[in-house]
């Protein structure tokens, strides 16, 4: 059995999933080390994929506007995004928010100031 044909397509299959997941690992990470606008259409395609969902799930975002602009105030923890609501992150105060922005942002880990102060996100 294990030489057989269709052994060799699912252990090709494996191998074509696994490179795909670290694709997608490898874009997720070029997002955030480049502090990237991440536009809401996009994060609606790859969600309902559970690896997609599994590499953004929990990163720390922050809206940007249509312009371009990043909304520091309303940082969190991304939970779900859904085309009617929007982003749903989970504040510092735990409490779940949902933003109808045009994208988010991953931030770079060196711009998130310290969780305990007033700031999540450093503005300089």
């Amino acid at each position: 059995m294990k030489e057989s044909e269709a052994a060799e397509s699912l252990r090709a299959l494996a191998e074509w999933l696994d490179e795909h997941r670290s694709d997608w690992l490898h874009t997720v990470e070029r997002w955030m080390l480049r502090s990237l606008p991440i536009p809401r259409e996009v994060l609606l395609e790859v969600w309902p994929d559970s690896d997609w969902r599994d590499c953004l799930e929990n990163f720390v975002v922050a809206p940007v506007d249509a312009q371009g602009k990043f909304d520091f105030e309303n940082t969190g923890l991304l939970r779900d995004v859904e085309s009617k609501r929007g982003f749903g992150v989970v504040d510092l105060d735990g409490e779940t928010q949902w933003h109808e922005s045009a994208a988010v942002m991953v931030p770079h880990p060196i711009l998130i100031a310290d969780l305990s102060g007033g700031n999540s996100i450093r503005s300089d």
